[in-house]
This record gives structure tokens, sequence and C-alpha cells, in this order.
């Protein structure tokens, strides 16, 4: 049902923002940059959450750093980074779902 709301809301919002941006007019609507400006609204927030995921969690030279470690941090945390230090240029340009499916950054 929460899944269903937020589709709902966020497609919702969408149309009105662009109403607004074309005042009506549906001629008015570019494309491409709607998507760079929605790509450039994004990726900023992304891209520090890879920042933090892979440096931060991750420590130099791709071991754990002394900061986050502890007795589960090998099994449940380190598959997760390992996956995000081989794919986060994927996530950057939004393939993530689309190549390289079995290795997907979640958290």
């Amino acid at each position: 049902m929460f899944v269903c709301l937020f589709v709902f809301l966020s497609g919702f919002l969408t149309a009105i923002v662009t109403l607004k941006y074309t005042a009506g007019q549906y001629r008015r609507f570019r494309y491409l940059e709607f998507l760079t400006l929605r790509w450039a609204r994004l990726t900023p927030q992304l891209a520090l959450f890879l920042l933090l995921s892979v440096g931060l969690v991750a420590g130099p030279s791709n071991s754990a750093s002394t900061t986050f470690n502890g007795p589960l941090w090998s099994a449940y945390v380190r598959p997760l980074v390992s996956a995000c230090e081989a794919n986060w240029w994927l996530n950057l340009l939004y393939l993530q779902n689309l190549v390289n499916t079995n290795a997907i950054v979640r958290f």
C-alpha cells in the first residue's frame, strides 16, 4: 500500500512540476532538458552516499577501517561494500538495474 502511495505521489508531483514548467502547453516540454536537470538534481546526493559507503566504510586500500569493525563485519557489511566498490559507476549513470544485476549495491 505504501509503495503504491509513493509511486502515486511522485508521479503526481512530477506532473504538477511539468505543468508549471510548460504552462499547460505540452509542446514546450523538452525531454532532454528534463532528464538532464533531474540527473543533476539527484546525482550529487547519490555520489555522496557512494563516497561515504566506499571511502569511509571500506577504508583505505580496500580493507575494513578500524572505525567500522566488529564480529559480524566481514559476514554482513563487507559483501555489500565490495559490490559498491565494483559497481559505483553503474549507480552514477543510473544503470544498476540494467547492467550486472547480480551485484546491485543495496543497503
